[in-house]
Order: structure tokens, then C-alpha cells, then sequence
């Protein structure tokens, strides 16, 4: 097919889902980043060594919970927002 030509109405759908889809994969990737981010800064105060203290194991599992549960609500309002009304 030579690029000049236009994919025909379902396609450019199927085309346009799928790269929602990947944007939304990418946006929960990058949050997921972030926040893993977040938690090491926040929770590794001690020197690099082969384990965490109780103190920042506990910090690191507790972040991490909340992290979890951020982007399985993130992942929730994404799904549900074509159906929201903004």
C-alpha cells in the first residue's frame, strides 16, 4: 500500500484504539517509574550494602502497597473514561 494512500474507516479505528492502548500502556510505565522513584528516595536513607534495614524494608513494602494501588486505580478511571462525561 503506498503511504499516500487513506486506511479505510475501521481501520483508521482499529488504528487509533491501538495506539490509545499503547499510549495508556506507556503513561502507566512512566507513572509506575515514578513512583518506584519515589520510594527508593524516600525509603533508602542507609548505605548500599546487600540488604535493606527493617526500618527501609518495611518503608519500600508499605510505598510500594500504595504505588500498587494508584495505578490499579488509574488503570480503573482509564477505562471507564469514555463513559464519564467531563
Amino acid at each position: 500500500m503506498d503511504a499516500n494512500q487513506k486506511f479505510d474507516e475501521a481501520t483508521q479505528r482499529e488504528l487509533q484504539a491501538f495506539i490509545e492502548q499503547e499510549q495508556a500502556k506507556a503513561r502507566v510505565q512512566a507513572t509506575t517509574h515514578q513512583l518506584t522513584d519515589m520510594c527508593w528516595t524516600k525509603c533508602v536513607t542507609g548505605s548500599i550494602s546487600t540488604r535493606f534495614s527493617s526500618s527501609e524494608a518495611y518503608c519500600l513494602q508499605n510505598c510500594e502497597k500504595h504505588a500498587r494501588g494508584a495505578v490499579i486505580e488509574y488503570n480503573q478511571l482509564w477505562r471507564v473514561r469514555p463513559y464519564l462525561k467531563v
